[in-house]
C-alpha cells in the first residue's frame, strides 16, 4: 500500500521538474482537484525546493497516518529526524 501521493529522495525531488511533480500528486489523488489545491501544491514544491537544497534525505506529500486515517502535507526524514509539515494556504 503507498502511504504518500509522491515520495522521492529529496535530491530527486529538486531536480525533477514541479510540474512532474504537480502531475503525480494530482494522478494520486481520489477526488477531483481544485484550482485551490493545485495552487496550494505548487507553493509547498515551490518552496520547498528553496529550502531543501543541498539537503539529503526523503521527502513524502500527502503522507496517509496509519490509523488515523488523516494526512499530512509533508513529511520529511532528514538523518534520524522527521519533519511533520502542514501548510496553510
Amino acid at each position: 500500500m503507498k502511504r504518500a501521493y509522491y515520495s522521492n529522495s529529496i535530491s530527486q525531488f529538486i531536480s525533477e521538474d514541479k510540474d512532474a511533480i504537480l502531475g503525480v500528486l494530482t494522478s494520486a489523488s481520489d477526488f477531483s482537484v481544485e484550482v485551490n489545491q493545485r495552487n496550494a501544491w505548487l507553493l509547498q514544491i515551490t518552496q520547498l525546493k528553496s529550502l531543501l537544497d543541498g539537503i539529503n534525505g526523503s521527502i513524502y506529500f500527502e503522507f496517509a497516518i496509519p490509523r488515523m486515517g488523516k494526512r499530512v502535507d509533508v513529511i520529511l526524514l532528514i538523518g534520524q529526524v522527521v519533519y511533520v509539515i502542514e501548510y496553510k494556504v
